[in-house]
């Protein structure tokens, strides 16, 4: 447990952005953020994590507990910002110009529905996630249950072209993101209607 909040803080050390409260794809010695880019589905990660994190690590430090927390909500409000009307996120968050990508707009429903179960955000946040969820269900959901529009896996990029020339691919981690979505909905019978 303690090197799950370990591992998490370390994360936010090197990877959150304290001006945008957005995180980077990737850091290293020599060229610490590589693009700057903030991608979708690293930044959903996170969104999906810290929550769990919070809720599975029983013995934490008042302090840790408080990072993570900070965090988590720095993110969250940075990513509502850059919601497209639709209710989809772009997979280069901060770039319009870039494809939406439903694994990482799952992946951010799911994670701001376990923020508001946890109440480390208000009902108010609701909205995002029923947006998100109901706009790639009636637009990237096929019958067979199989999710459109997931980037394939995608290595860190020193410029937003790489990001927006990933193509497209079925992945266990697509499906598993809206899955989740899905489930962490608290009144189904909202998304069904």
């Amino acid at each position: 447990q303690d090197e799950a909040v370990y591992q998490t803080i370390i994360h936010i050390k090197y990877l959150s952005d304290c001006e945008s409260g957005l995180w980077y794809h990737g850091w290293s010695l020599t060229e610490k953020h590589f693009g700057g880019i903030f991608w979708g589905r690293g930044n959903c990660w996170v969104t999906a994590a810290i929550p769990e994190v919070l809720r599975t690590v029983e013995e934490m430090s008042g302090t840790d507990r408080r990072i993570l927390k900070e965090s988590y909500k720095r993110q969250v409000e940075a990513l509502v910002k850059y919601q497209d009307i639709s209710g989809m996120w772009h997979t280069i968050i901060n770039d319009s110009s870039s494809y939406f990508e439903t694994s990482a707009t799952a992946g951010f429903a799911y994670g701001i529905l376990s923020g508001i179960e946890q109440g480390i955000l208000d009902e108010s946040h609701y909205l995002y996630s029923y947006m998100a969820i109901r706009y790639i269900a009636g637009n990237y959901l096929e019958e067979d249950g199989s999710l459109k529009q997931v980037s394939a896996g995608t290595a860190m990029g020193y410029d937003g072209e790489h990001y927006k020339n990933i193509g497209f691919c079925q992945t266990p981690y697509g499906q598993g993101l809206m899955i989740l979505a899905v489930l962490g909905l608290k009144d189904t019978d909202k998304f069904y209607n």
